[in-house]
């Protein structure tokens, strides 16, 4: 018998912090992986990747099926109902881990044969490189340089475009 006592008591706590990662996650979508999507899509002059991006995207269904099972484990139901949302979980939950496999496996090979026939040069000398999960990208490896930011290649970017593109 399940200790619905105990169940309710962490699901206070299971139910807000999966919202939260899930918000998280969402806002970590819009403000980081989809500007990315548009940089590579106008060919900005400078470009940072995470390959990770697309287990994002996945990430937040996984919170919020944990949110639901949590709230359906603390109300009494039918024990056919909290099987098929355990098994919803885990599959949710294995496309996660699956999603993220193949971000790692192919989209980071994938970068470095499609950036350089896009005419970019892999730079991760930039300033402000966050970690060894992205590369960063520029479109003229003269404008690669140690301790410069990419707002910095930007500035460049538009400088070499001349004085009649503001």
């Amino acid at each position: 018998m399940r200790d619905i006592k105990n169940i309710r008591r962490s699901a206070i706590f299971v139910i807000p912090i999966s919202i939260l990662l899930s918000v998280g996650c969402f806002w970590f979508s819009f403000m980081e992986t989809i500007p990315m999507l548009k940089d590579i899509n106008a060919l900005a002059p400078t470009i940072r990747i995470m390959p990770g991006a697309p287990t994002i995207f996945m990430t937040p269904f996984v919170f919020i099926t944990l949110a639901l099972v949590s709230v359906l484990n603390s109300i009494p139901c039918n024990d056919n109902i909290l099987r098929k949302s355990d098994k919803a979980l885990s599959i949710i939950f294995a496309l996660g881990i699956s999603s993220a496999l193949v971000s790692l496996i192919f989209i980071t090979p994938l970068q470095y044969y499609a950036m350089p026939k896009l005419g970019y040069t892999r730079c991760n000398i930039l300033e402000g490189h966050p970690t060894i999960y992205f590369t960063d990208w520029v479109k003229k490896p003269e404008w690669c340089v140690r301790g410069k930011s990419r707002e910095w290649v930007l500035e460049q970017a538009r400088l070499a475009s001349g004085p009649e593109n503001p």
